[in-house]
């Protein structure tokens, strides 16, 4: 409704103008129609968003979670046991999923080690040099992101320029590869953050603070692009209780019946 009331209102007021523009109405019209792609936009301008187009993640974690209570059935839900067990299995659940999760971290843990040693080997130029700093702290899929965007580093040039606004020095990265492309603007402020996509959906080093910054920078990197062995949770030191101490929580006994022959 409140699009709607907007929409209108935009309308007469473009049509209301003493000279009315038709190229201006129908540019808002188009944009009038594209408002699929409004979220998209939206999403996208939301740190860490990761080019996710939606909430994939709460959606798979639902679907698993019935999908364990039912036995492996999917698409419907015959769960109705006592709410305490509800809690026990949605913890055994949760236990599970995270020995799996660790098992995943410590074969992350391995192909960092594996790729530390390969770059030990290679000569020591200064690419090398930034990716044995990289490898030394990130973990795989991370340092995966990381050493491609680091690849694409030399395809960039830099241009200073001085913003007419501010009279702030600006560097601005150019793709040569794509010179219409728009450039992405970096202050030369130490803290300062390039605002581009990739940069904002990761959380990380984009190609772009590469080029300005001089490679590898740990601290311009969130605490989940870094190695860890294990995931820590409330769970840890949890142990599933025995069904005679469930039964017991719930005030279940079983009645022993007598039978008459």
């Amino acid at each position: 409704m409140e699009y709607d009331y907007i929409y209108v209102a935009g309308k007469n007021l473009l049509h209301n103008q003493p000279e009315i523009n038709g190229q201006l109405i129908s540019v808002f019209e188009t944009l009038a129609c594209s408002k699929i792609h409004y979220a998209e936009f939206c999403i996208a301008e939301i740190p860490g968003n990761r080019g996710r187009k939606g909430s994939p993640i709460s959606e798979s974690n639902r679907s698993s979670v019935l999908s364990y209570l039912n036995d492996g059935v999917k698409g419907t839900n015959t769960y109705q046991e006592h709410p305490i067990l509800l809690v026990r299995d949605l913890l055994t659940r949760q236990q599970t999923h995270v020995l799996l999760t660790n098992v995943r971290l410590h074969n992350s843990v391995q192909h960092m080690r594996l790729e530390q040693v390969r770059l030990k080997n290679q000569p020591d130029i200064i690419f090398i040099k930034d990716l044995r700093l990289a490898a030394s702290k990130l973990n795989h899929e991370a340092y995966l992101r990381y050493k491609s965007c680091l690849a694409r580093s030399p395809l960039y040039l830099i241009n200073k320029v001085i913003d007419e606004a501010t009279n702030e020095a600006i560097l601005c990265v150019q793709s040569t590869e794509h010179p219409d492309a728009p450039p992405s603007k970096i202050t030369m402020d130490v803290n300062s953050r390039c605002n581009c996509k990739d940069r904002i959906a990761e959380q990380d080093m984009c190609v772009h603070e590469m080029v300005v910054k001089g490679g590898f920078l740990p601290q311009l990197f969130q605490e989940r692009h870094f190695q860890r062995t294990c995931v820590s949770g409330s769970l840890n030191g949890w142990i599933p209780p025995s069904k005679e101490k469930v039964d017991e929580i719930i005030g279940f006994f079983p009645v022993v019946l007598e039978v008459t022959l």
